[in-house]
């Protein structure tokens, strides 16, 4: 997702909601100044940030599961 271009301050801003086996994050990707921003505007403070990547959290998971790391994808349906 990007913001209407009269953001102008979020012109290289990418928002995107990312679902994944260990959790659903909301992902911001672009200049700092903008993510800090965009992050405000949500009701977010930097103490609210990850910046650890999905490999980090995912073995962070499976250690605190106590299993063994696989692939990272979902599980098939029944």
């Amino acid at each position: 997702m990007k913001l209407p271009s009269s953001a102008k301050w979020a012109k290289d801003l990418v928002i995107e909601m990312d679902e994944t086996p260990i959790g659903t994050f909301l992902e911001l990707e672009g200049p700092a100044e903008a993510i800090d921003r965009a992050a405000r505007e949500l009701g977010y403070a930097k103490k609210d940030y990850v910046v650890k990547s999905y490999l980090a959290l995912y073995l962070e998971e499976c250690r605190r599961r106590g299993e063994a790391p696989k692939d990272m994808v979902f599980e098939k349906s029944k």
